[in-house]
């Protein structure tokens, strides 16, 4: 569609994303790297603001068995998500769900449906409200700045959601 792209993002894989909005980034291939790096085994992973869907595209292309869900508050975001996964074939076990990470009965009924989970990642906005530039497409805000939710918001529905034994992988500035 106009505005968007069409993207590598691992392997043969691609990922749709706004010209001018958030995309992904190394951080997004880094944490889904070291996810599945150091997970002894994943049937069943989760990420956490999923944003457009880079970190469980990433994940799911190096884990082929596992099944996937995804939080994301964006619908903006999700839409992009859901492309992607349908353009990569991956809808039978890539399952995304619109809400806020921090609302427990969500990942409650997430966790219900889907999990629990082995593998939970996330990459959560760095900045602080006002500590860094306004970025210039709405949709990007989130992603950089912490309007929705901070790390320990994402480390708190991890502990929700992980089985006994879990990974909690993110990426974040030190």
């Amino acid at each position: 569609e106009p505005g968007e792209s069409l993207d590598f993002i691992s392997g043969h894989w691609r990922i749709f994303q706004y010209e001018k909005g958030h995309r992904f980034s190394v951080d997004d291939v880094l944490c889904a790297w070291f996810a599945t790096s150091h997970a002894p085994r994943v049937d069943r992973a989760l990420d956490l603001g999923s944003g457009i869907g880079s970190v469980a595209l990433c994940a799911a292309w190096r884990l082929p068995g596992a099944r996937f869900a995804t939080i994301e508050a964006q619908e903006i975001s999700l839409r992009l998500a859901k492309k992607s996964i349908a353009f990569n074939g991956v809808g039978d076990r890539v399952t995304p769900h619109l809400g806020d990470l921090r609302d427990e009965a969500l990942v409650d009924d997430v966790v219900a449906r889907h999990g629990p989970f082995d593998l939970v990642t996330g990459s959560p906005p760095y900045w602080p409200v006002g500590s860094a530039l306004a970025s210039a497409h709405e949709q990007a805000v989130p992603a950089r700045r912490e309007v929705r939710g901070v790390v320990r918001d994402y480390a708190k529905a991890a502990a929700r959601a992980l089985s006994p034994g879990g990974v909690f992988a993110l990426v974040h500035q030190a």
